[in-house]
């Protein structure tokens, strides 16, 4: 009996490899001879779209499985090969790379142009978005922006592959020694983005707040400058607080010295060194003439009193960027304290005092230049280039709004602020 099943246990030894070799050779056979059949002869698919690599999208009788797809670059058109090998035998799958898709272009909304300005396509274009290059062209041959008109204009995008995209709008061709143009019917952030496009102003900064409905927006807004003389608005901040607080005497005289001597804007300069002048008077020339000299004996006061740097008091007092080693601020900074000044939570009587001179400083352009003058408070600021003005627009609806720029001009802070003003008018 235990010989008999030693052997059969010896015969199940020797036939299992016989078997499953025979079933390896028979699987080789089969896979040898079966034929995979593609679902199509070549596979589209569009620009930058993501290849399957699942071999039954290809291949109608053959379900499980990955093909390496790696090799294809969807981001080129063209026409390229998958491989999948299958037994013995490599199959090839044409993949076609092409860009049926049509550009998609969104125009600006009523943008505003000067008599005579050269008006390329480009510049209708808010934004557009293709995966290849495109042209773009006009509905019409030629634009006459010799005179004063509104034109509405079809845009077209073509792309490299043929597709098409339209877009209209309706340009304004306006003088250029008038009021900027202003559409109601968009927002006021629009207004001035249209604006700064128009006249290629990249090197400016404007940042807006409402009083009332306290709606506000900034572009560029965080973006620093040299402050130059904007500072002086909350350098006189400063002091009005510390007399209210009792920390300085409104009638203490200072003497004017040699360090505190510099030229540009200001009376001051012209008098003798050794000259004195009490805290109010100076306060005064500071923000009504945007006095130099006043600004450097009352920065030095600062420091003989408190042992630290006006500059760096001012930074920190209104959390802005204004430090003694990079005398720097954004729009959005001089909001900071323009707001403050405004709310008056401290209740400080002198701030009447100080919205008084800005209100009566001998600057009478750039914020106040189209908005009526007795509305406006304002600080301008000038150096090597920087052109800024900051300032409160009182009456029915008030807002704060501060410009600066590298380069602007007054016209251009004018219009910006009128843009701003008007605009709350027509709502």
């Amino acid at each position: 009996m235990r010989k008999s099943l030693n052997k059969k246990r010896t015969i199940l030894v020797l036939i299992v490899p016989i078997v499953i070799l025979i079933g390896i050779i028979i699987l080789n056979i089969y896979r040898t001879t079966y034929k995979l059949i593609l679902k199509q002869e070549a596979f589209t698919f569009e620009y930058g779209s993501t290849i399957p690599d699942d071999v039954g999208y290809y291949f109608s009788n053959l379900d499980k499985g990955k093909i390496s797809v790696s090799d294809i670059d969807t981001d080129e058109i063209g026409e390229y090969n998958l491989f999948y090998n299958y037994g013995i035998n490599e199959y090839k799958i044409p993949i076609k790379i092409i860009d049926n898709t049509a550009p998609i272009i969104k125009l600006y909304n009523d943008p505003i142009f000067l008599v005579g300005y050269d008006i390329a396509p480009e510049m209708l274009v808010k934004s557009i978005e293709d995966k290849s290059s495109y042209t773009l062209s006009y509905s019409l041959s030629k634009i006459d922006s010799s005179k004063v008109s509104d034109i509405t204009l079809e845009v077209m995008a073509v792309d490299d592959y043929g597709n098409t995209a339209t877009s209209s709008t309706t340009i304004h061709i306006v003088n250029s020694n008038g009021k900027p143009f202003i559409d109601s019917s968009i927002s006021l952030e629009e207004n001035i983005n249209d604006y700064l496009y128009l006249h290629k102003l990249d090197n400016f900064s404007l940042s807006y707040y409402n009083f009332k409905t306290e709606d506000s927006f900034s572009i560029r807004g965080d973006t620093t400058y040299t402050a130059a003389s904007t500072i002086k608005w909350a350098l006189a901040m400063l002091y009005y607080d510390y007399i209210s607080q009792g920390k300085i005497n409104i009638n203490t005289v200072l003497t004017y010295t040699n360090s505190d001597y510099e030229s540009g804007a200001g009376v001051l300069q012209f008098d003798e060194v050794g000259s004195e002048y009490s805290i109010d008077y100076l306060l005064k020339q500071l923000i009504m003439q945007s006095d130099n000299v006043a600004s450097n004996i009352l920065f030095r006061y600062i420091y003989e009193t408190t042992g630290n740097t006006g500059s760096n008091i001012l930074g920190t007092t209104y959390n802005i960027n204004y430090r003694s080693n990079n005398r720097v601020i954004s729009s959005n900074d001089a909001l900071t304290f323009i707001k403050e000044f405004y709310n008056n939570e401290k209740q400080n009587p002198y701030y009447s005092t100080l919205e008084n001179s800005l209100k009566n400083t001998i600057f009478t352009y750039r914020i106040a230049q189209f908005i009526p003058k007795n509305l406006v408070a304002h600080k301008i600021g000038d150096f090597d280039g920087y052109t800024h003005d900051i300032g409160i627009v009182y009456g029915e609806k008030p807002f704060a709004i501060a410009i600066l720029s590298n380069g602007g001009t007054n016209k251009q802070i004018a219009d910006l602020a009128y843009i701003c003003y008007e605009y709350l008018n027509l709502k």
